[in-house]
This record gives C-alpha cells, structure tokens and sequence, in this order.
C-alpha cells in the first residue's frame, strides 16, 4: 500500500489552495494586488512582497 507522508498532503493541500484563489500571473495587477495590499495592512507597513509558488514556477 502506497502512503503520502504528512509533509506530501501538505504540500498538496497548499498547491490545491493555491490554484483554487485564480490567480492570473499575466495580469498580477488584478490577482496580486489585494494580496499585496492586505499584507501591507496587517503588518502595518506601506508596502509588501508576496512569492506565490506552484508546481510549474
């Protein structure tokens, strides 16, 4: 019997979640722009980087 380790799930779950927000890297002004910016204001600062990565970059 084939078993996924803990960290395999995870890794997999993180990728679904990921393809699940639609993001579009052509237009990062529409798909990153929110994340970039609620990440700005949690944290309190004027600007933030956000690296988004899935299985193919």
């Amino acid at each position: 019997m084939n078993q996924i380790s803990s960290s395999q799930e995870n890794e997999l779950d993180r990728l679904l979640a990921l393809s699940n927000l639609g993001i579009d890297y052509y237009e990062p002004k529409q798909g990153l722009n929110y994340l970039t910016e609620l990440a700005a204001k949690i944290c309190g600062t004027e600007i933030s980087l956000v690296n988004l990565i899935d299985s193919f970059t």
